[in-house]
């Protein structure tokens, strides 16, 4: 086995430069630091180019008018074809009622109206010392409901109706005639107007209905009317909801684009954290890895030292897997032992006068975990080089690692130097 000694020598003299991977203190430094701030400037951006609007209010106004105009028959004493609002009219003179609704709704800021309106007459016929003693109650539905939809800031409804008094009037007439009964009597004709509104900005949808009546006394004796009108006149305030627009697109636009790169910034920082693996024995690990899933076919036998290789045909195999190839092919066990502790394990196999050898040594397995730490740390700076602002702080760490390196190899020829002094002795 004195090629196995020659060859693992041959590993000692060769002087492999070891490469440190990067420490946590450097990615916290070189990466999670500038990474936060990067966050942190993201938010800012993103907060201005933005603007909240606090919870506020939307004022809105409603109004709602009556306007009449009082018909008459052909008479010798009014040369006016019609009598305005706010007068007294002879009941037998009158020939119709023209009435004329008028309701605008106003808001502050756009919303999604939804509204509807009808026009109806009810005839009353009550008890003459108490009108909320009804005796009698007809209604007629004169004007169908009308809806519509729209968005704006304000809508304004207008609808008029023609009511004939002399219907009405003779209508209460027979009534009292039939019965034989002392009332009072009047025809109440009502616009309804039902109003619904929402919007995102609104906390809570607006619904409210708003009545205009005009209420015609009706009477068989009466000789003059009076006509009773209300009015709309309501102001008040619908809450908004807590919202944020954009205020400045292209900010926002650069905001993202800094959050995007901060985020795949921690992206590689937690993911050299995790992948990167502390110290461990590499060497111990695929040994004892080789031991535990291919036990079946391995046998540990100290006779290895005793076989003579020149006795042999030897084929040298470069892993476990090829071993074990020959292994289902010649039947034979796996043989293995450990030449040199802690440092070099052979696996063989004899058959016949051919004999398949593996050798796994520490130091070559080392140096392979050097090299893979070596190409990745390769692959980390090839992407801290695209940070501009990055590589001033790493260049502060390679200065610092190029002077520790001086001064280890300033120690090192200081030990060869007084090992050859000593041999000289």
């Amino acid at each position: 086995m004195n090629n196995l000694q020659n060859e693992n020598e041959s590993l000692d003299n060769n002087n492999i430069e070891e490469v440190k991977p990067f420490t946590m203190r450097k990615w916290f430094i070189c990466m999670m630091i500038p990474t936060l701030v990067m966050l942190v400037l993201t938010l800012l951006v993103l907060k201005g180019s933005m603007y909240s609007e606090k919870e506020s209010v939307v004022n809105y106004n409603e109004t709602g008018d009556i306007d009449y105009k009082v018909y008459l028959k052909n008479n010798s004493f009014y040369s006016d074809e019609y009598l305005g609002k706010d007068m007294q009219y002879v009941a037998s003179l009158i020939d119709k009622i023209n009435i004329n609704y008028k309701f605008d709704m106003k808001s502050d800021a756009k919303l999604n109206y939804n509204y509807k309106y009808n026009i109806k007459a009810d005839l009353l016929i009550t008890d003459p010392n108490d009108n909320n003693k009804i005796l009698y109650k007809k209604t007629n539905v004169l004007v169908d409901e009308k809806t519509n939809k729209a968005t704006l800031n304000n809508f304004m409804i207008g609808d008029s109706v023609n009511i004939k008094y002399d219907e009405y009037n003779s209508y209460v007439n027979s009534f009292k005639k039939t019965y034989a009964l002392s009332v009072k009597s009047k025809l109440i004709v009502t616009m309804e107007v039902t109003t619904e509104a929402k919007s995102k900005i609104l906390k809570d949808d607006f619904n409210k209905v708003n009545k205009l009546s005009l209420a015609i006394p009706l009477s068989e004796q009466t000789v003059d009317i009076g006509i009773d009108t209300s009015t709309i006149n309501n102001a008040g305030t619908l809450d908004k909801n807590y919202i944020s627009q954009i205020k400045k697109p292209v900010v926002l636009v650069l905001g993202l684009i800094v959050g995007l790169l901060s985020l795949a910034l921690l992206y590689i920082s937690l993911y050299t954290l995790f992948s990167s693996r502390s110290k461990i024995d590499v060497y111990k690990t695929i040994i004892d890895k080789i031991l535990k899933e291919y036990d079946r076919a391995i046998v540990t036998s100290k006779s290895i030292d005793s076989i003579k290789e020149e006795d042999h045909n030897v084929i040298k195999v470069e892993n476990i897997d090829e071993l074990l190839d020959a292994h289902d092919t010649t039947g034979q066990p796996i043989l293995y032992s450990e030449l040199i502790p802690n440092e070099v394990s052979c696996f063989m196999i004899l058959d016949d006068k051919i004999l398949y050898k593996l050798i796994i040594r520490r130091k070559q397995l080392e140096k392979e975990e050097r090299k893979r730490i070596n190409e990745r740390n390769e692959y980390i700076n090839s992407i801290l080089e695209k940070f501009n602002w990055v590589s001033g702080i790493k260049n502060i760490f390679k200065k610092k690692d190029n002077a520790i390196e001086e001064s280890n190899v300033d120690i090192e020829n200081n030990k060869i130097s007084e090992n050859k002094d000593n041999i000289e002795e």
